[in-house]
Order: C-alpha cells, then sequence, then structure tokens
C-alpha cells in the first residue's frame, strides 16, 4: 500500500500499489518488504524496488521490481533485478536511488549496483565493503546526494537489538566511503 503526503502532515491513503501475486516471488508465503521507488533518469518510468524473500528469510533473498507510469499507479511486477548475464541481485536489506543522472540499488553488505539506462536491469555491481569501516556492514541501508556529496546512513547490523547510526560520504557512489 502507499501513502502520501504533501506536507507530512496530512496523509492521503493512495491504495494497493502492488498487490499480492498468486505464486513466485511475491506470492503466497513469501515476503516483499523494504520497498523503494525511482523515477528512472532517461524514461521517465516509476521502478519500485523491494526486497523478496520466504517466510524464514532463508531462501530466496533477492531484489525484484515492478513498474508503473505514475508514481501512485498500479505496478506491474516484472520479476527479479538481474544482469544481461541473467544473474540475481541476492540481497536482503537494500535501498534505491537515484542522482539525476543514473539509478542505484545499494544493500547491507555493500554492494552498489548501477542499472541500466531503463532501470530494469544492473549493469555493474562495485562492492564497497564496510561502508562505516566495521566488517559487520550496515541495515537499513540509505543514500542521498546533497550537493556533489552522497550520504549513506545506516545501522550496525545487531538485528532488532537497538545500536547507533553512522553515515558515510563520499564523492561518487562508488566511493571511496
Amino acid at each position: 500500500s502507499m501513502s502520501s503526503s504533501q506536507d507530512m502532515a496530512n496523509w492521503k491513503n493512495e491504495g494497493i500499489i502492488l498487490p499480492q501475486q498468486a505464486s513466485g516471488m511475491l506470492g503466497p508465503n513469501r515476503k516483499g518488504e523494504r520497498p523503494h521507488i525511482v523515477k528512472c533518469p532517461s524514461t521517465g518510468e516509476f521502478v519500485l524496488y523491494a526486497h523478496s524473500a520466504d517466510v524464514t528469510y532463508q531462501a530466496d533473498k533477492e531484489v525484484v521490481y515492478a513498474t508503473s507510469t505514475t508514481v501512485n499507479g498500479q505496478y506491474s511486477f516484472k520479476g527479479s533485478l538481474t544482469n544481461a548475464g541473467g544473474t540475481i541481485a541476492a540481497h536482503s536489506d537494500m535501498s534505491a536511488l537515484s542522482d539525476g543522472n543514473n539509478a542505484y540499488v545499494v544493500t547491507e553488505s555493500g554492494h552498489v549496483y548501477t542499472l541500466a539506462a531503463d532501470c530494469h536491469s544492473w549493469v555493474s555491481d562495485t562492492s564497497v565493503g564496510a561502508v562505516n569501516g566495521d566488517s559487520g556492514g550496515s541495515e537499513s541501508p540509505t543514500v542521498f546526494k546533497a550537493g556533489s556529496t552522497f550520504y549513506w546512513i545506516g545501522s550496525y547490523k545487531t538485528g532488532w537489538r537497538a545500536n547507533n547510526n553512522f553515515y558515510s560520504p563520499a564523492s561518487a557512489m562508488t566511493g571511496p566511503w
């Protein structure tokens, strides 16, 4: 489901934009979570990226995508995010962003997937390693660009236990962070 707001105080229910599928990666006994919507810079199409896994979170952990012509429209599920060779982006915790020129999917283990021009596949996978200098990676990775600097925000991987957040700046998506 989606909600929207013009002022972050008043919210409008936009309804279900991507319903559960009858079978497959977003079907019954599956989890779809951490949705992120990017407006593809070259096409203007809206692409929703999410993490898909079985209910135990132990199998089939991958990034999937769906598309729509409007941000709050019905999204059409397309499948796994793969490269031209069919290799899937196999991660659980993820985020997506566009810097206005390119689009990316970033993961908890420090992978930056640069997306193809149509945002339907990835063309490179750069492992930037432990963004925060800790070999554990980052939960809930979020990246944004302000001016000419990218900022990677996350928290330490401690599951449900509280921990500190951190940020790491870089001049390029591929680091160094």
